[in-house]
């Protein structure tokens, strides 16, 4: 059962990620910059294909997050084997890859889709300066981009991607922690989304989107705190829509 969280859940999940980050923080962190170091060897150390592996596994080392989560919160000690879990675990393994798979698929159409809008309307404004960035009328540009083919493919593309992420959201704890077929859980992570857009569209979101930003200030330093508090926090959002 899908439940709709109050608009100022978006602030309390913030609260709760507080209270079950501060029972082991300096675990918290280091399970955060595992995590992160991960992404980026893989995102950037693996040549050509580092972007599709990391986008295949990237819902497994979420649903460990999540797993994490629930673990300190039923009082247990916190383990860094908890972030590879779904690959200790043979029965979360195959959905996790799965998940990944469609999400990579899902990824793949929405940016064909923008390729589609977008290219062509730029390719016909530099046809006409020769291809030479320095020959651009700035009022053909100006114009290219408040034409309606433009404006319209800007609202397909971010709508695609906003039904992406809402999507993605909730997907990787549905499938470690309730055991959800992996196209069930993107599907009823939509409508989740879809159902506390108040909450989580707006005030969540742009709650991590200030925090984010401040943490950031610090030469970045702060984003050591922010990723695993982020992280707890949307399992606390898991938590008070589906339970």
């Amino acid at each position: 059962m899908i439940n709709t969280a109050k608009a100022h859940d978006g602030w309390g999940w913030y609260v709760c990620a507080w209270v079950l980050f501060a029972r082991n923080p300096g675990m918290w962190i280091a399970l955060a910059l595992i995590y992160l170091l991960v992404i980026l060897v893989l995102a950037m150390g693996v040549p050509f294909i580092g972007g599709v592996v990391t986008t295949l596994i990237s819902p497994a080392l979420l649903g460990g997050m999540m797993f994490a989560a629930r673990e300190v919160e039923l009082g247990r000690k916190l383990d860094l084997a908890y972030l590879f879990k779904a690959f200790t675990d043979d029965t979360k393994t195959s959905p996790m890859i799965i998940l990944g798979a469609i999400t990579l698929g899902m990824w793949m159409v929405i940016s064909m889709v923008m390729a589609f809008f977008f290219v062509g309307i730029f390719i016909d404004a530099f046809s006409e300066s020769g291809f030479d960035l320095k020959n651009i009328d700035p009022e053909s540009l100006l114009q290219m981009v408040n034409s309606v083919p433009f404006l319209i493919g800007t609202f397909v593309v971010l709508s695609l991607w906003m039904a992406g992420a809402m999507a993605t959201f909730y997907s990787p704890a549905l499938v470690m922690l309730r055991g959800m077929d992996p196209f069930a859980a993107l599907v009823t992570s939509f409508k989740a989304a879809l159902r506390n857009w108040l909450s989580l569209l707006f005030i969540f979101f742009t709650i991590s989107a200030v925090f984010f930003i401040v943490a950031a200030l610090p030469f970045f330093l702060g984003l050591v705190l922010f990723f695993p508090i982020y992280f707890i926090a949307t399992y606390c959002s898991y938590r008070t829509v589906f339970q």
